[in-house]
């Protein structure tokens, strides 16, 4: 290796040993996950590009543009260390934290409880973290949450292979008709101010299209361990070269 020559994977390497430093002076709410997704072609050969992304997570918008903005001081270190140079940008479409508005979270609650479910309150659970576009629908619509068991048991992750089974096939086809059902009556009553104890009856609504569905979303509890939404960015970084 030439005494003067830059290399790209040197600032990607230490980019993550950064924000691995880093991990240990932000927030308990906050993750930052990464992969290199470029590292050079050949053992033999210094790398021109190298190229990672991360996820920056945590559970209110103020703090993640905080702390975004330490991740990439992190990646400007690295490339001043090593002369080459960084490029970054978003890879995905940010996620904003959600925002419940109680009177139609409370309204969801009780068409649940109608329709013989006693709604998890999976927004209090310990560790649970996930990351969501309802978050943004939150921000400029009034928005409900709630989670539905499928019986697929508590042991499933929305990350795991098996949960599968409970988004597709009988698990399924028993949870969504009741999802359909609350989220139809909970948003009549948003509307109308009416509570109706009739299920069928709401059907009929539902399918005239009288009741709009509404911003309320229904998932399987056996996602209880990743459910708290948080806001997130997703960012690209590059190293290279300089030429």
């Amino acid at each position: 290796v030439a005494a003067n020559d830059y290399n790209a994977l040197d600032a990607v390497m230490l980019t993550y040993a950064g924000i691995n430093c880093l991990r240990q002076h932000i927030t308990p709410d906050a993750r930052i996950h990464g992969i290199v997704t470029e590292g050079g072609k050949a053992c033999n050969i210094v790398p021109d590009l190298g190229q990672c992304r991360f996820y920056i997570r945590a559970q209110k918008r103020s703090y993640l543009n905080e702390l975004k903005e330490k991740v990439i001081n992190v990646a400007r270190g690295a490339a001043l260390m090593t002369g080459t140079e960084l490029d970054w940008r978003y890879f995905e479409n940010p996620f904003d934290e959600l925002v419940i508005q109680p009177a139609m979270q409370e309204a969801l609650r009780k068409n649940l409880s109608s329709l013989g479910v006693e709604e998890d309150h999976p927004l209090e659970s310990e560790g649970g973290f996930g990351s969501s576009d309802v978050g943004n629908v939150s921000q400029v619509a009034a928005t409900a949450y709630t989670e539905l068991a499928t019986g697929l048991g508590p042991e499933v992750s929305a990350h795991m292979e098996s949960f599968l089974e409970g988004v597709v096939g009988p698990y399924a086809d028993k949870t969504m008709p009741i999802a359909a059902a609350a989220m139809a009556k909970s948003s009549f009553v948003v509307h109308s101010g009416c509570f109706i104890e009739n299920t069928s009856s709401m059907k009929i609504w539902f399918i005239t299209g009288t009741a709009s569905p509404g911003s309320i979303m229904a998932r399987p509890k056996s996602m209880t361990n990743i459910t708290a939404h948080l806001s997130s960015f997703s960012l690209a970084a590059m190293a290279s070269t300089t030429l």
